[in-house]
């Protein structure tokens, strides 16, 4: 929704987020049961997730993508194991931030269980870090 209202994609299906050029990859958490999430996601907020240490399936992608969005601790914690230039900062996700200027990771909270205004800001701070690549 936040990305069609701000126009990266042309509406908010599938099909126009892949024509725009997006890919989003959801692997790590869908496999988990239910009761391990929260375990996982706490292990992750301190870079300790087992389960972030086997996304090597991202390997090929990050070297396509000029951009990356960094939805979550689960997928921040399995960038700071791919690209040992990823900084491991302990810190909360509710502010969107850019490891450093030169950075190609835009870091943000995962969209789940916010609101429509919460995602729209969210998705402006990356709609302009994506301006400036």
């Amino acid at each position: 929704m936040g990305l069609h209202h701000l126009r990266l994609i042309s509406e908010p299906t599938l099909p126009a987020f892949r024509n725009a050029g997006f890919v989003f990859d959801h692997t790590i958490r869908c496999q988990l049961p239910s009761d391990e999430i929260k375990q996982e996601w706490t292990k992750s907020k301190t870079y300790k997730s087992p389960r972030a240490s086997e996304a090597h399936h991202l390997v090929p992608l990050l070297d396509v993508f000029p951009a990356v969005w960094v939805m979550g601790y689960l997928a921040r914690n399995a960038i700071a194991i791919l690209d040992v230039n990823f900084p491991k900062t302990i810190c909360g996700l509710s502010v969107p931030y850019v490891p450093d200027k030169a950075s190609r990771y835009f870091v943000s909270r995962y969209l789940l269980n916010i609101g429509d205004r919460e995602i729209i800001h969210i998705v402006a701070n990356f709609k302009q870090f994506i301006a400036v690549r």
